[in-house]
């Protein structure tokens, strides 16, 4: 699959030099579509053996097969699912419509090949306006003189891209997406997201499973709720320590808080600001800022009138 990627890649760089370039150097975008999928196999190999061998799965020679090393991407994600379906059922999927893909890709660039070495390929232009200036710029190829005896490759180089590659395309790119979420979230919890969106946009899968080769693999949703709890058991410790309405030596109990008068432990309470305003004596306005609930003296009501907010 990174091989057709870099290739197309190439391909549509050379197209846009026009006809000239396009015929010399046909043989350069399959160098580097060799080039660019060597590196990604390497690198995507040796993670997904490193893992296998570490984590205890068999078949782990199946990480050095193209198309079947994708199946093997999702043997590797077992602890996590995708849409409910496991994830090897889905890399199934994916290394099937791979196979598929790049088994059309082949016929294409066979019929191309046979229809530009017969000379049979066309360049065409079309008039577009530049500023004011119509130029004539090339716009692809189209096949003329081509004898029945190839036409099979006439209609597959003019029909193979839209009713067959498209669409086997979109099957693989998208199932191989699901594949990549399923095998980061397994080996790369925290970062799942990321190297998930630069796998879809770019051929680079097989450097990510690199870096985290390492990693234990997980249950995603068992890794969530471990970090709720931690964060949790950290939240009651902040608590403990410096907080909550009823801990002595926090919140709004702090000996330390300037709103709590600034008094330290162990001295003594301050002056109740109704003293003498609702009792007998004073001793009754001391009792009732000593204890908070019996007003006045003995003779009085003995109701705190704001023991509903407590």
């Amino acid at each position: 699959m990174e091989f057709i990627t870099f290739a197309d890649f190439a391909d549509t760089l050379f197209m846009l030099f026009g006809d000239d370039y396009y015929k010399r150097y046909m043989w350069a975008y399959f160098l580097i579509g060799g080039i660019g999928f060597a590196i990604i196999y390497i690198f995507k190999s040796v993670a997904l053996y490193t893992i296998a061998r570490r984590e205890g799965f068999a078949n782990s020679w199946m990480a050095f097969v193209p198309i079947l090393n994708t199946y093997y991407a999702g043997v590797l994600a077992d602890k996590n699912r995708i849409f409910g379906l496991k994830a090897k059922t889905v890399s199934l999927i994916a290394a099937i419509a791979e196979f598929a893909y790049v088994a059309m890709n082949i016929i294409y660039y066979a019929a191309q090949g046979v229809i530009f070495a017969g000379g049979y390929a066309v360049p065409q232009f079309e008039a577009t306006l530049i500023g004011n200036t119509y130029v004539d710029v090339f716009s692809g190829y189209g096949i003329v003189g081509l004898p029945v005896s190839l036409s099979w490759a006439g209609w597959v180089y003019a029909y193979f891209p839209e009713a067959f590659l498209y669409w086997l395309n979109l099957l693989s790119v998208v199932s191989y997406i699901l594949v990549m979420i399923a095998f980061f979230q397994t080996y790369s919890c925290r970062h799942y997201v990321l190297f998930s969106i630069f796998s879809a946009l770019f051929p680079l899968s097989g450097i990510f499973m690199f870096v985290v080769r390492n990693n234990r693999g997980k249950n995603y949703t068992q890794f969530v709720k471990e970090r709720q709890y931690r964060q949790y058991q950290q939240y009651q410790e902040y608590m403990r320590n410096n907080g909550g309405y009823n801990n002595p030596n926090g919140g709004y109990n702090n000996p330390n808080d300037p709103y709590n008068g600034g008094r330290g432990a162990g001295s003594e309470p301050p002056k109740d600001p109704f003293d003498g305003m609702g009792g007998q004596s004073g001793n009754g306005g001391s009792q009732s800022g000593s204890d908070g609930r019996q007003g006045g003296s003995s003779g009085g009501s003995g109701d705190d009138p704001f023991g509903d907010f407590e």
